[in-house]
């Protein structure tokens, strides 16, 4: 016989002891190391891209390029690999009075976003396929850094809240 619960279908019958904030059914670490593998294939992309580019470009702007990628990625390998989901970086930054210390757990979770809009606005490549692939390699890489910090705070916010 199959029961309906009348509650789950019409929230307006929920008594207000059973009123509570909607929480999402995911599993985290898998959500964070799939976004933070999305990010590194887009980053290699990029470095590939540029690479492939290389001829139109003056040593000193492949070497930059090349650089603030290799940073990026050294990032993101560096927080995928230790499996570090930035969770405790978050909780520490808001709760830590001294403000060299929030500086450090700052600079752990904003530095994917932060260098990937540095790339975007500051790279530029000529042929038009190469540059469209890397703009969008480049947006994936930014929105999955977004994603993950979201994630990170609704975590910490809401769920532990």
């Amino acid at each position: 016989m199959l029961r309906i619960n009348k509650n789950h279908y019409y929230p307006q019958f929920a008594s207000n002891s059973e009123a509570t904030l909607p929480v999402m059914n995911y599993d985290f670490p898998t959500a964070v190391n799939t976004s933070r593998l999305v990010q590194i294939v887009c980053v290699i992309l990029q470095l590939l891209l540029v690479y492939s580019e290389s001829a139109s470009l003056s040593f000193t702007a492949f070497m930059f390029y090349s650089l603030l990628l290799g940073c990026n990625l050294v990032h993101i390998l560096r927080r995928w690999y230790g499996s570090i989901d930035g969770r405790y970086d978050l909780k520490q930054l808001m709760r830590e009075p001294q403000m060299t210390v929030k500086v450090q757990y700052a600079v752990a979770l904003f530095t994917g976003i932060l260098l990937g809009v540095i790339t975007f606005y500051c790279v530029s490549l000529n042929n038009g396929l190469v540059h469209t692939l890397f703009s969008l390699s480049n947006i994936a890489q930014v929105l999955g850094a977004i994603g993950v910090l979201l994630l990170e705070v609704y975590e910490v916010n809401v769920k532990n809240a």
